[in-house]
């Protein structure tokens, strides 16, 4: 059985951020992290900034989706470009090559969902 926190609200504002590896100009905050007792997905809050990229990697047996909530992105999942807008939400099956980066003077922000999240052992069946 897992040990779930009580119900909370996480602020963005409360939250320290970090640049993930293979990441340049880029501040990731946790929303929905380990420390919730979250079995099933992570939530991240992303905000690339002008020249900043995720550079190219996978993740095998894990999916993805960046939902934009401002700025402009190029996407890349396995060599195909999506030009991302606010609103807009980006599917990345498990095992797919990715990478985003801003594009433009504004900072690219959006939301990330993984799922399972990176604490929890997954099979590399993709």
């Amino acid at each position: 059985m897992t040990d779930y926190v009580k119900a909370k609200v996480m602020r963005l504002a409360d939250l320290n951020s970090t640049c993930p590896p293979r990441h340049t100009k880029t501040d990731a905050f946790t929303m929905i992290g380990e420390d919730t007792g979250a079995q099933n997905f992570v939530l991240f809050n992303v905000e690339i900034h002008p020249g900043g990229q995720a550079e190219p990697d996978t993740h095998p047996g894990r999916e993805h989706c960046y939902f934009v909530l401002s700025g402009i992105g190029d996407a890349m999942v396995d060599g195909k470009t999506f030009t991302l807008h606010p609103g807009d939400c980006l599917w990345i099956p498990p095992g797919a090559e990715h990478g985003v980066k801003a594009v433009g003077s504004q900072t690219l922000r959006f939301v990330v969902v993984t799922a399972p999240p990176p604490w929890v052992a997954v099979d590399d069946v993709s």
